[in-house]
This record gives C-alpha cells, sequence and structure tokens, in this order.
C-alpha cells in the first residue's frame, strides 16, 4: 500500500473486537498519505460531510434522502446502542459524533 511508509508499519495496532476473533487494525490517521492512490480518499463521494437516511424499500438507489430530525436522532441512538453493546472504541463514538 502506497498509503503508509513501511518505516510507520509499527505504529499499527492489532486486536480484537469482544464480539468477534476476527482481527481488526487501528491505523493512526497522521501516518496515512492521502493523497496517495491507495488511500481511497480521491473516490470519495460529496456526501461524506452529512449523515444521509433513505428508505431503501420506496428508493432503492438512495436517491431522495429524508430530512427528518426525529428520524436521525432515533437512528443515532440506536447506533450508540448497538456499539455499547458491541463494545466499540471510544474513538469511533467520537468519529460518528456520538
Amino acid at each position: 500500500i502506497d498509503s503508509i511508509r513501511p518505516e510507520d508499519y509499527s505504529k499499527i495496532e492489532t486486536g480484537h473486537l469482544a464480539y468477534t476473533d476476527y482481527p481488526v487494525f487501528r491505523i493512526p490517521a497522521d501516518i496515512i498519505d492521502i493523497t496517495a492512490s491507495s488511500s481511497g480518499v480521491g473516490t470519495r463521494g460529496e456526501y461524506n460531510t452529512e449523515a444521509l437516511l433513505f428508505d431503501l424499500k420506496t428508493d432503492p438507489l438512495q436517491e431522495h434522502p429524508i430530512h427528518d430530525e426525529a428520524i436521525e436522532k432515533a437512528c443515532k441512538e440506536g447506533l450508540k446502542r448497538c456499539m455499547k453493546q458491541y463494545g466499540a472504541p471510544s474513538e469511533q463514538f467520537e468519529r460518528l459524533e456520538l
């Protein structure tokens, strides 16, 4: 991967989440070269700046976002409960502004 220099590999932490034996990696953001093609930053869309909700039954192509504060609040609360239940790291709550 060209987005992380080999000398920074030692800064990557490995571990497991409580609910799976599958390995996970904690990669510090400051060691990633976001200008490298493998970082994926260049392929991310304009929608990364806001949370978008869709009704997949009536809008399977996700063309018409739902704008409803009550639904968004309920979704955030459900996500927080699930993340707590499965032992999500605290920085994920911060990253998702929960």
